[in-house]
């Protein structure tokens, strides 16, 4: 009968060996402090400067019941994060497209702004062709690049 006895005490204090090891290697060590400015911090090292003092947290990991529901569980969760993260940057990348047509937008309104301006209150307006002549536009020819310019307005301007 003790003959028995002897491997089933073997197996129990071999099991709460490998408890007790697993127990170890899971509880990592947690340092907390304060700085100067009364701010709390958490982290796994104890701060550099030797004139802080840390005290070592005692912080426990839940254990999973069911390894593989937990491995998957995980995996979903990096997915989705993953996700997460690439539609921020789509949206990103759609924020700065529209940042950059709104500024263009708002560069052209003032460009025709400043152009009605100056059709509405010269007086004799030209352009000046390839060759270095000028060209004096008419009232009629005047009237239609202020019409250009009112429109530009009406797409540009909000």
């Amino acid at each position: 009968m003790k003959m028995k006895t002897f491997p089933i005490i073997a197996q129990l204090v071999t099991v709460a060996l490998a408890l007790s090891f697993t127990q170890i290697a899971s509880a990592a060590k947690v340092f907390q402090w304060t700085d100067d400015n009364g701010q709390i911090h958490y982290s796994q090292f104890p701060p550099s400067d030797a004139a802080k003092k840390a005290e070592a947290v005692n912080v426990k990991a839940p254990k999973a019941n069911n390894p593989e529901a937990a491995a998957e569980n995980l995996n979903k969760l990096r997915e989705g994060l993953k996700q997460n993260i690439d539609g921020r940057e789509k949206k990103s990348e759609e924020q700065i497209v529209a940042e950059k047509n709104k500024k263009i937008r708002a560069d052209n309104c003032v460009l025709a702004k400043d152009q009605l301006r100056e059709l509405q209150s010269s007086g004799r307006i030209y352009k000046t062709l390839e060759n270095g002549e000028r060209h004096w536009y008419d009232e009629k020819e005047r009237e239609g690049l202020v019409q250009q310019a009112k429109d530009q307005m009406k797409e540009y301007c909000d």
